[in-house]
């Protein structure tokens, strides 16, 4: 198998090529090589590697399209796209102003199980210290 450097490169490369979705699964499954080719380095999946089956959604509603990757190929083709979609939403909120990124802030936070909102009193009522 291809040494870290040069799977992460290839699976940099089958994102850019849009060798697979640009988002996870909807299912996968995993077993014994099949002999089928690797959809992210082209390989064929032979002797006693592993390999993904990784089903995501079709172009038709409810259907779906069938991949296979060995498996250090799909660990590195989702730290790959990890950082894609990091890289996105980072530069995505740095360009939201101060008031903007309050706002969504406030709707991200908004009434989640824990969140204590300076001001509330209902928030900390009935609550005994220890």
């Amino acid at each position: 198998m291809l040494d870290d450097p040069k799977l992460r490169d290839v699976a940099n490369e089958a994102i850019e090529s849009r060798k697979l979705p640009l988002y996870r699964p909807l299912r996968m499954w995993g077993g014994p090589a099949t002999g089928e080719q690797c959809s992210i380095c082209g390989t064929r999946i032979m002797g006693a590697a592993l390999q993904f089956d990784l089903e995501f959604h079709g172009d038709q509603p409810g259907s779906t399209i069938s991949y296979h990757a060995h498996v250090p190929c799909y660990g590195a083709w989702e730290r790959s796209l990890d950082a894609r979609i990091l890289a996105e939403s980072t530069a995505a909120l740095e360009s939201l102003t101060a008031e903007e990124k309050a706002e969504t802030q406030r709707l991200l936070f908004a009434g989640s199980p824990g969140t204590i909102r300076s001001g509330d009193a209902s928030a900390s009522a009935g609550r005994k210290r220890r």
